[in-house]
């Protein structure tokens, strides 16, 4: 090793520094041990070092030094949290006008969208069937509720001690399914019936149709022991009635008057 490279290799060999490889600093020292002059350069700098470690290690700290810097680290610890917090604050306020502005948009967007497109011919169809039932019959009743996935079966006859007699279904006004009054949990079929009588005033017939495994029956047939149901201003009463014995669905009976007799046709027809 010569000299131009011990000198360059002393800065990496001073005292408490281990920066050089091991084999560099044996060259180094059996250069030294050999070069007067690399010698003489190196004692110097360790002399220097020395000198100017004692002389910082003997500056004295000032008094609660080490609680200022401390309290500096707390206060821009705080500033951090509190600019954090505040880009954190300014972005969830943004994104909340972003959603506020879209919902607004949204709702704008649903009150002016074009509804669907009307067809007169189908919505006269269902209005007439569902408003207005006098030309259909039972099995015309039935299909148009199959439509609405209902499936049931309107009362043709209803069986009276020995005779079975046909239902008017001239008087037929309207059929709709409807959550009939008593607890009932789903909704039923409603067939509505009404004709002008004599006295020119309406009689009124609502049949609501019950599947017979959802009906608790509380008499074997005729009025049940129930306060009459007041509707409009009129007097309902009820009466359980079947086509026949076994039959999968009962027919709950609303009707003004005594009777509902003028709903049937004579037992001859």
């Amino acid at each position: 090793m010569d000299c131009r490279s011990a000198r360059l290799l002393l800065h990496f060999n001073r005292s408490r520094a281990d920066e050089l490889e091991p084999a560099d600093a044996q060259d180094l020292d059996f250069h030294l041990g050999q070069c007067p002059e690399c010698s003489a350069l190196a004692q110097g700098e360790r002399l220097l070092d020395d000198r100017l470690g004692r002389a910082m290690r003997n500056v004295p700290i000032p008094d609660g030094l080490r609680k200022r810097l401390l309290d500096r680290l707390e206060v821009e610890r705080g500033d951090w949290y509190r600019r954090w917090f505040g880009y954190v604050g300014r972005g969830v306020v943004a994104a909340s006008l972003l959603l506020l502005c879209g919902w607004g948009a949204f709702v704008l967007w649903e009150k002016h969208r074009p509804g669907p497109a009307l067809d007169l011919a189908e919505m006269r169809v269902d209005f007439n069937v569902n408003n207005y039932g006098a030309r259909l019959g039972p099995d015309e009743v039935d299909d148009a509720f199959l439509k609405r996935d209902i499936k049931t079966r309107s009362p043709r006859f209803f069986t009276r001690g020995t005779l079975k007699q046909k239902l008017n279904y001239a008087y037929l006004g309207a059929f709709y399914p409807e959550r009939p009054p008593g607890g009932f949990r789903n909704q039923l079929p409603r067939l509505n019936f009404t004709r002008q009588n004599p006295q020119r005033e309406n009689d009124e017939a609502v049949i609501y149709i019950v599947p017979e495994k959802q009906f608790n029956r509380p008499n074997a047939e005729g009025d049940l022991p129930v306060a009459p149901r007041v509707d409009r201003g009129y007097r309902f009463n009820v009466q359980v009635a079947t086509e026949e014995p076994g039959s999968a669905f009962v027919y709950l009976v609303f009707h003004t008057g005594r009777n509902f007799d003028w709903l049937l046709l004579p037992p001859d027809r």
